[in-house]
């Protein structure tokens, strides 16, 4: 497989760039059957050698693959399915962030245990993108204003929502998933790094994901359109194919949440009579199975942080897709 390499300003190869590159080579004769695409060894980012991009979590990585290609390496540190929230990085981890060329995360606040590493990374000059920052502002604004869960609480929602939610799960949009493979595509230009005509490509496969889903959404009726969770972050999912997202089940920071948040959400699924109780794998047994024993909804469980086997993004969204909208389309009409 050829690799990209990164482009050297520098005319002359120091001796520790040569000590590097003679360990290279005597790897590489001893062992031409390994695969470096996600790891570049010691290899500092100075050196030049094969493109390496960190990234922290499975959707975000496979969002990166699939702009840049098979030539780049992504290495994820998040396992699969697990909540970004909650993985507080290894030595090994650090060690990756520091020597990638280029780190991706999401940013608004979903990754908080990476702070200290990216930090430092900052502090070197080591360059970094943040997703949530290169999405258009009035993009990102409609989109947080759906996470407000106004039938709980009984509020208007603003109209500029600020800080951003506690889950910016903007890749549950495929629409912004483009945005962001774009302005992914333009950093690395940057950094002489080009893959600009293969996230345009990906863009177009990106909106012909949008408009099939939205074809498929459509399928459900209207009084059925209606979506609750256990977490906000399936309102990202409910703005960008025009469903009604009531609210979620478990707040995502402590300010928003209290006591009696449980109560009323079992109220609202009462009061509308919602048939469906979304879900994502990992989440809190106990206040999922006190809205199931207290409501007539029934859980259904979506692959949100999990990739499928084949690891794409485009898999990964039409299997949320597919969950949700068969979920809501066999549930049986509503009788006065």
């Amino acid at each position: 497989m050829t690799k990209i390499s990164r482009t050297s300003s520098r005319k002359g190869l120091s001796p520790r760039c040569l000590l590097s590159a003679m360990a290279l080579l005597t790897l590489f004769t001893s062992c031409q059957s390994s695969d470096s695409t996600s790891t570049k060894g010691n290899l500092s980012p100075e050196d030049d050698g094969p493109v390496l991009i960190v990234t922290t979590h499975a959707p975000l990585g496979a969002l990166i693959r699939e702009t840049v290609g098979p030539d780049i390496g992504v290495d994820v540190l998040i396992p699969n399915g697990r909540d970004p929230r909650e993985h507080f990085p290894d030595n090994g981890d650090l060690r990756k962030l520091e020597i990638a060329d280029l780190v991706v995360l999401t940013g608004g606040n979903l990754e908080p245990h990476f702070a200290g590493g990216i930090e430092e990374r900052e502090k070197a000059g080591q360059p970094v993108f943040v997703a949530i920052e290169h999405l258009p502002r009035q993009f990102l604004n409609a989109s947080f204003q759906q996470q407000t869960p106004t039938t709980i609480v009984g509020e208007t929602a603003t109209t500029a929502p600020s800080p951003p939610p506690a889950d910016p799960y903007f890749w549950l949009d495929p629409r912004a998933a483009a945005e962001f493979s774009l302005a992914l595509g333009r950093k690395l230009s940057t950094l002489n790094i080009e893959v600009s005509a293969r996230a345009e490509k990906f863009t177009q496969e990106l909106q012909q994901l949008y408009e099939e889903g939205k074809k498929r959404a459509g399928l459900v009726p209207g009084d059925k359109r209606k979506i609750i969770s256990s977490e906000e972050n399936f309102g990202w999912f409910a703005k960008a194919f025009g469903f009604e997202f009531l609210g979620a089940a478990e707040a995502s920071t402590p300010t928003r949440f209290d006591a009696g948040h449980l109560d009323k959400f079992v109220t609202m699924i009462r009061n509308e009579k919602i048939p469906v109780f979304f879900t994502d794998p990992g989440q809190s047994e106990t206040i999922v199975n006190a809205v199931i024993n207290s409501t007539d909804a029934r859980r259904v469980e979506v692959q949100i942080r999990s990739l499928p086997q084949d690891n794409r993004y485009t898999s990964y969204m039409t299997n949320i897709i597919g969950t949700i909208v068969d979920a809501l389309a066999s549930t049986p009409a509503e009788t006065s």
